[in-house]
């Protein structure tokens, strides 16, 4: 007997360039393999509809755009039409100008913030006749939504970052955790933040990896030329620039190091975020113009990537980021910090470095690659021997469907 299709429901507040939108794209693409589950993708802001694989079902559900409680709240969501998600940075990036505030508490603030807007977002919203699962997408707005704002038979929360490296406070999600029937986390290492988190609701947890469609990667790598300078090791990270988390200021300080020791090198940066003119000005205060290029956000990084002899991300903190998967599927090499899910990732000394997750870290790892690139060679090697065949695969996704809808 045919189990009956199931009808699924993905809740994304929008579109945008960054990991979080990749993997729902991903997703929807490796999905079509999958006609047991059928999925509409429920977006609040409908902007950016048209990066949806052609022929997604799409419900709209402005309904649920954010309230805004001040003029100075008005203005930011007119200046931030990148992803919504910068309005909670940029939120507290004005009160962290004035007195210091730590990672766990800035987080914190921001959880706040989010739960108070989607408490305001709109009458509650009856989708049980429907769907039989609905996912939201997304830490804080759309998981509160999800919680307090929809009426589902089964309801499944995402979250991307590790839990706990993150500094996410337990209280502001404790009610969303309880309403939920799963949470679901990008790596072993994330599923275990959340387990630990909540051990009351550890058998809710689970993980279920980002999906990686290698031959987009590839195609995508193709539709532009990109010449680099192969007399010094090129170096590049696509990221949001944004020091919280991603630790630009302590990788210039580790680079500012390496040049006055006479080592050459060359680090391209893609991305934007709000941290840009403070890292400009870091790039000017220790003397690496040279060096250290920003080239902006770009729609298609992927041909940068595959110029490059080695992918960097030497982060605090990390979910599961896909850009360094998309760097090992184009063939290069990654150097990494210790972030809670690298070891799920990266193979140190195969197809990469994992450095500890420090400064003196990133500057012993960029010093031992730079005096002894032949190790490059090696790496990539190993990289076009590896296993790739479970990089589209949904079975954990459809799984978890199946097994909900059985309860």
């Amino acid at each position: 007997m045919t189990k009956q299709q199931k009808k699924v429901l993905i809740l994304m507040e929008g579109i945008g360039l960054g990991g979080t939108s990749t993997s729902l794209l991903n997703l929807l693409q490796a999905m079509r393999s999958y006609p047991q589950i059928d999925i509409t993708v429920g977006l609040i802001n409908m902007d950016c509809r048209d990066r949806l694989p052609e022929g997604t079902k799409v419900l709209d559900l402005s309904c649920f755009s954010r309230r805004y409680a001040s003029r100075w709240d008005a203005v930011k969501r007119i200046l931030c039409t990148a992803p919504l998600a910068w309005m909670q940075i940029k939120l507290i990036m004005r009160t962290e100008r004035k007195k210091k505030i730590s990672v766990p508490r800035r987080v914190s603030l921001v959880q706040r913030y989010e739960l108070r807007q989607a408490r305001r977002a709109g009458k509650p919203l009856d989708l049980r006749r429907e769907f039989d699962v609905v996912i939201s997408w997304c830490e804080m707005f759309t998981n509160y939504l999800l919680a307090d704002r929809i009426l589902a038979e089964h309801k499944v929360a995402w979250i991307h970052p590790n839990y706990v490296q993150a500094g996410f406070a337990k209280k502001y999600d404790a009610d969303m955790v309880a309403k939920v029937d799963r949470v679901v986390a990008v790596s072993r290492a994330g599923r275990q933040a959340l387990a630990e988190s909540f051990p009351e609701h550890a058998a809710k947890c689970r993980c279920i990896y980002n999906k990686l469609i290698e031959e987009d990667v590839s195609r995508k790598s193709l539709e532009q030329t990109v010449t680099l300078d192969h007399d010094v090791m090129n170096l590049i990270t696509v990221a949001r620039i944004q020091n919280v988390s991603k630790a630009y200021e302590r990788t210039l300080r580790a680079m500012k190091r390496l040049k006055d020791e006479g080592l050459t090198f060359r680090w391209l940066i893609v991305g934007d975020g709000e941290n840009r003119e403070s890292v400009r000005e870091l790039i000017r205060e220790y003397g690496l113009e040279k060096e250290v290029e920003m080239l902006g956000a770009k729609s298609n990084p992927f041909p940068y990537v595959a110029a490059a002899d080695v992918f960097l991300l030497c982060s605090y903190y990390e979910g599961f980021p896909m850009v360094v998967d998309e760097a090992l599927a184009l063939g290069v090499p990654v150097l990494v910090t210790d972030y809670g899910a690298a070891r799920e990732q990266v193979e140190d000394g195969r197809n990469g470095r994992i450095v500890a997750n420090t400064e003196e870290g990133v500057y012993g790892g960029l010093a031992e690659l730079l005096r002894n690139p032949a190790c490059l060679s090696d790496y990539r090697e190993f990289l076009k021997e590896r296993d790739t065949s479970s990089y589209a695969s949904c079975d954990d996704f459809v799984s978890m469907i199946e097994e909900i809808c059985e309860e």
